[in-house]
This record gives C-alpha cells, sequence and structure tokens, in this order.
C-alpha cells in the first residue's frame, strides 16, 4: 500500500492514537523514505491490547499478533524511540536503522541505504 491507502487504513482501525506506535515499513513510508509497505506493524499498549483481547488473535514467534491479513501487533516493550510523522507516533529512524543493521537481511539493504543517507543529510 502506497502512503494514501496506509494512512486510509489506519485510520480505518479506530484505534486510539495514544496507545500504539508505527513501526518498521510504516514509519519509513510515513517519514517519506519509502513508496509502498505490505502491511502494517504497530507496537501497543497493555491497555490496548486488553481491549482488543489480542491474546486472542493467532500469534507467530510468540510476540506478534496477527489482528488482520495486513496488521501485526505487538507488546510496545520500549525498545525503540520515536518520534512523529503525518500525524502518528512513529518508530524513529535510527532505531529502524540499529534494527536493520543487526538483521542485515537482504531485504533491508535498500532501507539501510536510503536511511543512512537521510540522516547524513539531516546531520548537515
Amino acid at each position: 500500500m502506497n502512503k494514501e491507502e496506509y494512512l486510509a487504513r489506519l485510520a480505518e482501525l479506530n484505534l486510539p492514537k495514544s496507545e500504539f506506535r508505527v513501526l518498521s515499513g510504516g514509519s519509513l513510508l510515513l517519514h517519506g523514505l519509502r513508496e509502498r509497505t505490505e502491511d502494517i506493524d504497530l507496537a501497543i499498549s497493555s491497555k490496548l491490547a486488553d481491549e482488543l483481547n489480542i491474546r486472542n488473535y493467532p500469534c507467530k514467534d510468540g510476540r506478534i499478533y496477527e489482528f488482520a491479513p495486513d496488521v501485526e501487533m505487538m507488546f510496545d516493550e520500549g525498545l525503540s524511540t520515536y518520534d512523529e510523522a503525518c500525524g502518528y507516533v512513529c518508530e524513529d529512524l535510527k532505531s529502524i536503522l540499529a534494527f536493520k543493521k543487526r538483521m542485515m537481511r537482504e531485504k533491508d539493504l535498500p532501507d539501510i541505504a536510503r536511511i543512512e543517507e537521510y540522516l547524513a543529510k539531516e546531520e548537515i
């Protein structure tokens, strides 16, 4: 989905903005560093998890819940830092970069290059 589709889908979910954080590809999309992303990854508060009965949804890797075919949720464990983009609290670029560098998956290499280029320009 592109940025407009992503924002529309987030709005459709009708979740309280104060109870979730946009992660990874969605954050890159909202920051303008990606053209598309395939799904929505969210870090959610315990309060929202309880309201959604998230533990009743399919779980993979023991921590990622499939809320919908295009929406995955995990508990916000405070491992990332956040900023704002397009009116949403999003995982910040330095946190995403650190994660992607740890993983060093082939699919992450373009994101790593874009983030590093963006951050280098921002420091000037």
